[in-house]
């Protein structure tokens, strides 16, 4: 199950990365706003279905997401560092077992969608600094 579920998160990271090839303009700004969204739909979660640690907790993610992809405009390496730590965020913080706020296969698609897309921006932006 669990390789279905990265392997929609690499299907789902491809698309975001052909959406930002053809109309994310500045790529800073666009994977950076990505990059706020998914740490936004984690608090989404929390806030449905999490209790009151579990809202302060990804709080406080959306804050270290949202720097990191505010000052990914100007250093656009923290913007893929940012995408590459949020694999963390979700296998450390979300336990895979368990029926937390945040549905275990939504975790392991996560994984597959935050590698793709931190690899090839790492890649996109170390090639232009």
């Amino acid at each position: 199950m669990a390789f279905l579920d990265v392997l929609l998160g690499l299907i789902a990271g491809g698309a975001l990365i052909l959406v930002g090839r053809r109309w994310g303009g500045d790529s800073r700004r666009f994977y950076g706003a990505a990059l706020f969204v998914a740490a936004l739909v984690l608090l989404l979660f929390a806030l449905i279905g999490g209790q009151g640690r579990d809202v302060w907790l990804e709080a406080a993610g959306l804050a270290l997401f949202g720097a990191a992809a505010w000052w990914g405009q100007r250093t656009p390496l923290l913007i893929a560092a940012g995408w590459l730590a949020h694999i963390a965020w979700d296998v450390l913080l979300h336990p895979l077992d368990s029926a937390g706020y945040v549905p275990p296969w939504y975790v392991w698609a996560c994984v597959g969608f935050d590698l793709l897309v931190g690899v090839y921006l790492l890649l996109k932006f170390r090639r232009r600094e």
